[in-house]
């Protein structure tokens, strides 16, 4: 169950909390803090909205793809480009091209990853077992 606590959407949004209750533990975040982290899983690509989730699932149903996290890069001209970090499953050689020319038989070629990092070791994880993309994001903006 989610729950919204607030005086009003917009005008309480800032003192407004989620309260999350599942069967092994509740807890509860701002509001802000939510759609914080819900924008930056949302990657601004030439004025149009991409969002991660949905790179994610078509690359996922690549066979060969074991895990994979997709963030924004700054771009000079598009402000944000997709960029995606794949991991194989055991024995399974991908290329870039490969996989984008898998995604754009499944979203818009504007959703495409412009840039593909293919890594051996397993993805970075939080205690909770999600993908720390942030962690990824600022590798990312290291090796550039």
């Amino acid at each position: 169950d989610m729950c919204y606590h607030g005086r009003c959407v917009a005008a309480g949004l800032a003192r407004a909390h989620l309260c999350v209750d599942l069967p092994f533990m509740s807890y509860q975040v701002s509001a802000a803090q939510a759609l914080t982290s819900a924008l930056k899983d949302m990657i601004i690509s030439g004025g149009e909205n991409v969002y991660s989730g949905e790179v994610e699932n078509a690359l996922h149903e690549h066979v060969g793809v074991r895990e994979c996290a997709v963030i924004g890069l700054p771009h000079e001209d598009l402000g944000e480009a997709v960029h995606a970090i794949v991991v194989a499953h055991e024995g399974v050689t991908l290329s870039a091209e490969e996989l984008v020319a898998h995604c754009r038989r499944l979203i818009a070629g504007y959703k495409c990853p412009r840039s593909i990092e293919l890594r051996r070791e397993a993805l970075p994880l939080s205690g909770t077992n999600k993908i720390l993309k942030r962690q990824l994001r600022d590798e990312a903006l290291a090796a550039r």
